[in-house]
């Protein structure tokens, strides 16, 4: 869900009837006996069935269609660098050039995975400790 949720952040959910989910909501379902958290692309509505049609922000394709008795609830929110932050349901357009640079590279995909975790353990911007002949370890 890279850029919108990042590895290790947690989120806020809420329990909700299928039939108020919006494209763009952020839902989490399970799926193969797991919790996966992916954005609503797409609602099919018939007379007795509903089907969601998922994708993660990074991903190219569309997940296989969410039943409405795997879902969890709606993320509303993001803790992130100790406070929570609303989840939007459309992600910005910063946020939509990102996702796409995610989706298409995985060089990009390693680079922000490796920045996002020096900055959560705060070590972005602090020297390696040397040794005495200045060589680091």
């Amino acid at each position: 869900m890279l850029p919108a949720l990042w590895p290790g952040e947690k989120v806020w959910v809420e329990q909700t009837n299928v039939d108020e989910l919006q494209n763009g909501d952020v839902i989490v379902f399970v799926r193969d006996h797991q919790l996966v958290v992916h954005r609503v692309v797409g609602i099919a509505k018939s007379t007795n069935r509903t089907a969601l049609t998922t994708r993660g922000d990074a991903q190219l394709e569309d997940d296989v269609p969410v039943e409405p008795r795997d879902v969890v609830g709606v993320v509303r929110a993001v803790r992130r660098f100790g406070a929570a932050r609303p989840l939007s349901g459309r992600p910005s357009l910063a946020a939509g050039i990102l996702s796409r640079l995610v989706r298409r590279s995985e060089m990009v995909r390693f680079l922000l995975a490796g920045i996002h975790s020096r900055w959560v353990n705060g070590t972005i911007g602090r020297r390696r400790p040397s040794t005495a002949s200045g060589v680091s370890q």
